[in-house]
């Protein structure tokens, strides 16, 4: 499991949970909007309450980092 997130904050939290429950998850600080270096690494990406908070152009661009990333 690979969770991304744009807050370096947020994901030191997320390592520290995961570290606490014992689970194995790789953490990396990216934008939704530009999932670069992630092309076709990916067979699911799920998205978590942004695609909502995004006006269009970056629901645009959003829409195509996740086509990117998946297989």
């Amino acid at each position: 499991m690979t969770g991304l997130d744009s807050s370096p904050a947020a994901i030191e939290q997320a390592r520290s949970r995961a570290a606490d429950a014992g689970a194995t998850v790789t953490f990396g600080v990216a934008d939704a909007t530009n999932l670069t270096g992630y092309d076709e690494r990916f067979d699911t990406v799920m998205d978590s309450a942004l695609y909502h908070c995004l006006d269009e152009d970056g629901r645009q661009a959003y829409a195509a980092g996740p086509y990117r990333a998946t297989r």
